[in-house]
This record gives C-alpha cells, sequence and structure tokens, in this order.
C-alpha cells in the first residue's frame, strides 16, 4: 500500500525521477493490488529531460551521472539513486539556466507528469 505519510509528505511538490514510468507504473499497480485510488502526484522524469538537453550513447542513471560530473557509487541504492537524480536535475537546470522545476520542464519542452484517481498523464516531451 502506498503510505499516507509518504503522500502527505510530497503534498504539492513535484516528484523527480530517473526513467519516471516505471515507477508510476509500479505504483498504480501497487495501489491497484490493494484496492485503493491513485495518490494525487505530479512528477517529472530526468530520463526523459536528458535526452531533451544532451545526446547521449546511452540515458542509463549511471552512464548520465558521470557525463554530468557526479560521483555515484552506489547504483540500485534508492537513497544514492535519489540523491543523484537530484544532483542530475539540479545540473540540467543550470545548464538550462532554469530556476525551479517547472522552469527547467518548459526549456526542455517537457511535461510535468499527473497522476490521480483514475487519470494519468506522462512526463514526456512535448514537441
Amino acid at each position: 500500500m502506498v503510505s499516507p505519510a509518504i503522500v502527505d509528505f510530497i503534498g504539492d511538490d513535484v516528484v523527480v525521477a530517473h526513467n519516471a514510468g516505471f515507477d508510476l507504473r509500479v505504483i498504480r499497480y501497487a495501489c491497484a493490488l490493494d484496492s485503493i485510488e491513485w495518490p494525487e502526484m505530479r512528477f517529472l522524469c530526468t530520463l526523459v529531460m536528458a535526452r531533451r538537453a544532451m545526446a547521449l550513447p546511452t540515458y542509463r542513471l549511471p552512464f548520465l551521472a558521470e557525463t554530468l560530473g557526479i560521483s555515484f557509487d552506489n547504483h540500485h541504492d534508492a537513497l544514492a539513486d535519489a540523491t543523484v537524480v537530484v544532483d542530475v536535475a539540479a545540473r540540467l537546470a543550470k545548464k538550462q539556466e532554469a530556476s525551479d522545476l517547472v522552469e527547467l520542464a518548459s526549456s526542455l519542452c517537457v511535461a510535468i507528469g499527473r497522476m490521480g484517481s483514475g487519470f494519468y498523464r506522462g512526463s514526456v516531451t512535448t514537441k
């Protein structure tokens, strides 16, 4: 079950994830298994943003981190991955001269995804 404490902690903030489509699919599936509504959430995908901002041979998180000069020693550790995703978003924002996530998404023509009770719209390119 999606913990109400986590949903309350997120509040109106935008959740940032690398390959957010996968993470949100897991949340939706878990909700379906528990017969509960999907939580209201806005989210942004660093994978989609990196593809718009940079020409790389791969966009896997470790390679992206290395390319951006971010130290990353423990891939697939939840805290390490989350910390690197924050750093990736910050580096992309600096590269785009964006002051917040909304401005970053807009500068890269990426939609901020939304999920809620029975609806889902991904964080995808808008161009």
